[in-house]
């Protein structure tokens, strides 16, 4: 049992290491930073950066911690970006990107899991998002370690501000990755952030749609596993009740906690 157990993780963990590098080596937006066009659907979002070549690119961003052994996967709708952190550009390695995203939370790139390391070698100020998260995460787990216990993803890999570029990006994007990286992630709780991740998954899943809506959370069967998925507004948007505690019973929380414990 331990062997097969243990040939299936060796297996997401090969298939994770390839689909980050692809991912952040995305073919669509290396081409369209070198080539732009109009009216494609990733246009909008790769031409907010404004580079003037891949090498000076800010690369898709696959996921931030341990995807294949994180207990908890949160997917929100894009990565934010800060031109003044030190981040993937195109002209990075196979090895240093893997090395930037698996282990993006362990000191270097971001400090006590909040403060992200700038190119002048500072770090900058706490990113909300980031301190949101991780108390999200301490509602179900007792000092959770930033992307050890959970990781972050996103629906739409590119970076941008304020979700730009996101909706004309998402199907090709979701259609091009998410299943994949649901198959090597081996959380047994996934948490949706924010309308557009919830609505696009609700597009994605067979099943009952309005459960996650009405009950904020319910136990779906996710690229070959049964997981808790888990409706949560983001942090920076307008709906209200953002707590895991404000949005489902005592009891439902109390089943989420105890079906994460059985899984670990």
């Amino acid at each position: 049992m331990v062997s097969s157990i243990s040939s299936e993780e060796e297996k997401r963990s090969a298939d994770a290491s390839l689909l980050l590098s692809e991912i952040a080596r995305c073919p669509i937006a290396k081409r369209l930073c070198k080539h732009p066009k109009v009216g494609e659907p990733c246009s909008t979002i790769v031409s907010t950066q404004e580079a003037s070549s891949w090498d000076g690119f800010q690369v898709p961003e696959p996921w931030s911690g341990d995807l294949v052994k994180a207990r908890i996967l949160f997917l929100s709708s894009n990565p934010s970006i800060n031109v003044a952190e030190t981040f993937p550009k195109g002209s990075w390695t196979d090895a240093e990107l893997l090395d930037f995203f698996e282990n993006r939370f362990a000191g270097h790139w971001i400090r006590d899991g909040k403060y992200p390391r700038l190119e002048t070698g500072t770090y900058g100020s706490a990113v909300n998002y980031w301190s949101h998260i991780r108390g999200r995460a301490s509602e179900l787990l007792n000092d959770p370690r930033p992307g050890v216990d959970f990781v972050l993803s996103e629906i739409v890999h590119c970076k941008s501000e304020k979700e730009r570029g996101v909706e004309a990006a998402l199907s090709h994007c979701t259609e091009r990755y998410l299943e994949r990286l649901l198959s090597c992630s081996g959380a047994s709780i996934i948490v949706l952030v924010g309308r557009k991740t919830l609505n696009r998954w609700n597009e994605l899943q067979l099943g009952l749609p309005k459960v996650l809506e009405r009950e904020g959370a319910d136990l779906q069967w996710v690229a070959g596993r049964k997981r808790y998925c888990v409706f949560l507004p983001h942090p920076a948007g307008f709906e209200p009740r953002k707590r895991f505690s404000e949005r489902i019973s005592a009891s439902k929380l109390n089943e989420i906690r105890s079906f994460l414990l059985q899984k670990t």
